[in-house]
């Protein structure tokens, strides 16, 4: 089915966000939505030139972008909409139902029993993007989940393969914050209490950190809406916890996802009961290390990038850390094109000495003095060559039967990853998919 335009309404965002309601019937707490947000910028205006010349070609072009948000959060990352319509695509993000935009009064926030119920949340919006099932769009798909969002995305294009082109993942919850033993003990008693209670509380693990680290209010850089994404987390009830731990079992069983996986993960984790301001530059609400191992599981297709000094949400605070690095690196280029510069200088001269005639003991302290300059320049620049940005954590690979060769091939483009897991140090959006 279409959705009429005029069902559109301007979105809390700003001038350039609309959203659409999408009625997905009724459960046991009423009437039940889910909310999809899409950014509408004023069209580019490229010079008769470019146009001419094709110099404007954006890598992202006929691509359409679904995102879905994470456990007690919701889509107000305005930046992300506007760095894929930089790329060309159209972006699009969905609200579940009982988050954010879709939260109904009376409802228990978040509330799900199992996850393959948001199956019709996704294919709802997916129909009202002109995404449909049959006939299908002509226009690619990448979908990109964060946190429980990415969980969920994976799940769902395990059961709908071939429905989107590409995956990309930012920090997704794909296993049990401790070890999968404890999962495997967990579980079935979660299964038993849900039974029985299933909306009963369960210990909320949520201290109110990873708000301190993103809240401007408490010294973060983000202002939103304090009801869809509180300080501590939405309650933890048993079915809620139930239907993660079942959906993590199954990843770790794998799901072979055909179509390439991009993770976005932090260089390190911080998951203590005690606030510190290194929290800023750590995620401190997944082990990071446990989500790189179990990533493959997702499928064959898999790419994992570290990305040094991020939080939980890699996209979510990035300005910062995107001008350190490129400074590290610019201060390194300019570096090496400086000694480059200087020994071609010297070897000019060296050579020019040699063809002068000069008093052998002059000419014999000239050489070897230049040729010591030389040598200690040009280690310089093999070091300078070699060496990684300041800030980057150093960490042993992933054992061999982690990593494969990735290729990356949708929205007409192609671009081939030879490493499974690498740092990131210059963009930490997907630019590199295409």
């Amino acid at each position: 089915m279409s959705t009429p335009s005029h069902d559109w309404k301007p979105d809390e965002l700003g001038p350039a966000f609309e959203q659409l309601t999408l009625d997905l019937g009724t459960d046991s707490e009423g009437p039940v939505v889910a909310t999809v947000v899409r950014y509408l910028p004023e069209p580019a205006r490229h010079s008769l030139f470019s146009r001419l010349t094709r110099s404007v070609q954006p890598r992202a072009e006929n691509t359409d972008v679904l995102y879905v948000h994470g456990w007690s959060d919701y889509f107000f990352q305005a930046h992300l909409a506007e760095y894929w319509r930089a790329q060309g695509a159209r972006f699009y993000a969905l609200d579940l139902r009982k988050y954010g935009r879709s939260l109904r009064p009376g409802q228990s926030p978040g509330y799900i029993e199992d996850l393959s119920t948001y199956d019709a949340d996704i294919e709802a919006a997916l129909n009202a993007i002109g995404q449909l099932r049959r006939g299908g769009s002509k226009r690619k798909l990448v979908l990109m989940g964060h946190s429980t969002g990415g969980l969920i995305l994976s799940l769902w294009l395990a059961r709908n393969p071939e429905r989107a082109d590409a995956l990309i993942l930012n920090s997704p919850w794909l296993e049990y914050q401790l070890t999968s033993t404890l999962r495997q003990v967990v579980e079935p008693v979660m299964g038993l209490q849900a039974k029985v209670a299933p909306h009963s509380r369960q210990v909320n693990p949520d201290l109110g950190f990873n708000y301190r680290t993103t809240a401007a209010a408490r010294g973060g850089e983000w202002e939103f809406n304090e009801t869809w994404r509180p300080e501590k987390a939405f309650p933890v009830r048993s079915a809620w916890l139930k239907a993660i731990l079942a959906g993590h079992t199954k990843v770790a069983a794998g799901l072979g996802i055909k179509v390439p996986i991009l993770t976005l993960l932090s260089t390190h984790s911080m998951l203590t009961g005690r606030w510190s301001e290194k929290m800023r530059e750590a995620d401190i609400v997944i082990d990071v290390e446990t989500t790189a191992i179990r990533a493959p599981k997702l499928g064959r297709r898999v790419t994992v990038i570290r990305v040094p000094h991020a939080l939980h949400d890699i996209v979510r605070r990035q300005a910062e850390v995107i001008t350190r690095n490129d400074q590290e690196l610019n201060w390194r280029q300019a570096k090496i094109d400086k000694l480059t510069h200087e020994v071609a200088y010297y070897k000019r001269h060296y050579f020019g000495v040699k063809a002068e005639h000069l008093p052998a003991e002059q000419g014999q302290l000239f050489e070897e003095t230049l040729a010591a300059d030389m040598a200690a320049m040009t280690e310089e620049l093999a070091q300078l060559s070699e060496s990684k940005p300041k800030g980057q954590a150093k960490r042993k690979p992933l054992p061999p039967e982690f990593c494969f060769c990735t290729e990356f091939r949708f929205s007409g483009y192609q671009s081939t990853e030879s490493l499974h897991c690498r740092q990131a140090s210059d963009n930490l959006l997907p630019s590199s998919l295409f």
